[in-house]
């Protein structure tokens, strides 16, 4: 039986790899994602570890000839040449030299043909496109503009001594560029602060408070090795097990005789997801209490809470009573009240009652000349040229929202490079714009039916305004209350006042026109 087992991957081996030698362009190439679709579910593992990559580098080459975007086509061979060398770097360490010989010399083929192809797409793009949207912006990024304001008043609230430093808060609405602020810190502070990010949406992920502050000492050790260079004591999951808030706060206690004059910046960004592990039952309110014993007890540690909602509005929320009145604009802008319906209670506390002493330093969106530099120059000697009107329209219809600004501008320069121009007129501006209502639709979404800040109330309310229907001065107070939220989510503003001084224009608006016609297209 093993000797046919043998014979069978030998025979394999032979077809495959005399198949694969034989191909020698991106087209080709191409053609093996579907002509190896009869691979067995079971290999031996030295075929398992080459035959299925084979197959994904083909099927990385096949999207990129059917892609219809320059962008897409980059990213598609990037990720072939990616994989292609890393199934020869596992081939360097086959110890089948069969199998090792018979494919590597195929797969240095593959290499050369899909890195030409690549070389020769890079050399069509004329614009480097350098705009990030939807993901933080790296420490030290080019393309990070703007927030001087945000860095004088933070290094004048840290310039205090340790024992009257205030707790921080970050506060802002979602993709408003708080966590690309965050990564800058440590090139934007003195090398005495040791600037730590947690991003606890990720380390609400943990099943106890044992994990959730194993998370949290991982970080502030990598942390501080990154940024700094110091060596912090070592912290396990087990020493975490029976009493983690105690033994985490005497570690925290060996961490500030390490960090010798230094001192810890400690950011916690999503910092509400703690509210939603207490909520899920994985923790429990005695974090709370741990967050104000750092903030009394470790003079060495200063707490920067970061996140959308202010103090105040967490735990709020959940703390409603067990029915509310819900209603909602009918088709011709009239409220109705529909009969209360039943909400269940939940358990999480109000976090201002534990967090009393905080300043809040709230980002918004870009100030005009910020917006204007990320849009025209994102990078030094950036080879794209704009009419003024279009740099105008960008500014105006994306209110100069930081993540609006970038997709605009990724959407703008894809369009640009595909038909070999350098120069953006008022119309690419428009269809650019036009553009990010769909690539940018996760971010609408988000405005409209996030479930924890949205509600039918708000929707109707957005709705209305959008298609400036006749709601009157929404004197109803559950329409009171959508527009106060909508307002303290920066998604509403009063409009400005009449020449005459007397009432508003209309009463209420958009604060970015983008997100106006969003509402508009997509929920009318």
């Amino acid at each position: 039986m093993q000797q046919q087992q043998r014979a069978a991957s030998f025979a394999i081996v032979e077809l495959t790899a005399s198949d694969i030698e034989n191909m020698r362009t991106v087209q080709e190439i191409a053609l093996v994602a579907d002509r190896y679709a009869w691979l067995p579910p079971t290999m031996p593992k030295d075929l398992e570890n080459v035959l299925p990559p084979i197959r994904d580098i083909a099927a990385y080459a096949q999207a990129a000839l059917e892609s219809d975007t320059l962008y897409n086509k980059q990213t598609q061979l990037r990720n072939a040449i990616a994989q292609t060398q890393r199934v020869r770097a596992g081939l360097a360490l086959s110890r089948n030299r069969h199998i090792a010989a018979r494919f590597g010399r195929a797969l240095e083929t593959w290499e050369d043909a899909l890195g030409k192809e690549l070389r020769g797409l890079d050399a069509r793009e004329v614009i480097p496109n350098v705009y990030v949207a939807g993901s933080p912006l790296k420490t030290k990024s080019e393309v990070f503009k703007g927030r001087r304001d945000l860095y004088v008043a933070l290094e004048r609230e840290l310039a205090s001594d340790a024992e009257t430093r205030p707790t921080l808060l970050l506060f802002g609405a979602r993709r408003c560029g708080k966590t690309s602020a965050i990564k800058q810190m440590p090139v934007r502070l003195g090398p005495d602060v040791i600037p730590v990010e947690v991003d606890l949406q990720s380390a609400a992920t943990a099943e106890d408070a044992a994990g959730l502050l194993f998370v949290l000492a991982d970080q502030i050790k990598r942390n501080a090795l990154t940024h700094r260079r110091v060596q912090l004591p070592a912290l396990t999951r087990d020493d975490l097990r029976a009493d983690p808030y105690v033994v985490f706060g005497d570690w925290l206690n060996r961490v500030e005789e390490a960090v010798g004059a230094r001192w810890i910046l400690l950011n916690l960004d999503e910092y509400e997801k703690l509210a939603q592990m207490i909520d899920d039952g994985r923790i429990d309110a005695r974090v709370f209490d741990f967050l104000r014993g750092i903030i009394q007890h470790h003079p060495r540690v200063t707490v920067l809470l970061s996140g959308s909602h202010t103090i105040d509005d967490v735990g709020a929320f959940e703390n409603v009573g067990a029915f509310d009145d819900v209603g909602a604009f009918d088709d011709v802008g009239a409220f109705e009240k529909t009969p209360k319906t039943p909400r269940a209670f939940h358990k999480t506390p109000l976090l201002s009652d534990y967090l009393i002493n905080v300043r809040v330093l709230k980002i918004e969106n870009l100030k005009e000349d910020e917006a204007r530099e990320l849009i025209v120059q994102p990078i030094e000697n950036f080879p794209l040229e704009y009419e003024p009107a279009a740099v105008e329209r960008i500014l105006a219809v994306t209110g100069c929202q930081p993540f609006l600004v970038q997709a605009t501008g990724r959407d703008l320069v894809n369009a640009l490079n595909e038909q070999n121009r350098t120069r953006a007129t008022l119309a690419d501006a428009d269809r650019a714009l036009d553009s990010v209502l769909t690539t940018g639709a996760a971010y609408f979404q988000d405005l409209w039916g996030n479930a924890r800040d949205s509600d039918d109330d708000q929707r109707a309310v957005m709705r209305a305004v959008a298609t400036q229907k006749d709601v009157g001065a929404f004197n109803q107070t559950p329409l009171q209350n959508a527009l106060r939220k909508l307002v303290h989510r920066d998604i509403l503003m009063p409009l400005p006042l009449s020449p005459t001084g007397e009432g508003r224009d209309g009463g209420w608006g958009f604060r970015v026109e983008l997100v106006r016609q969003w509402v508009e297209r997509n929920t009318s």
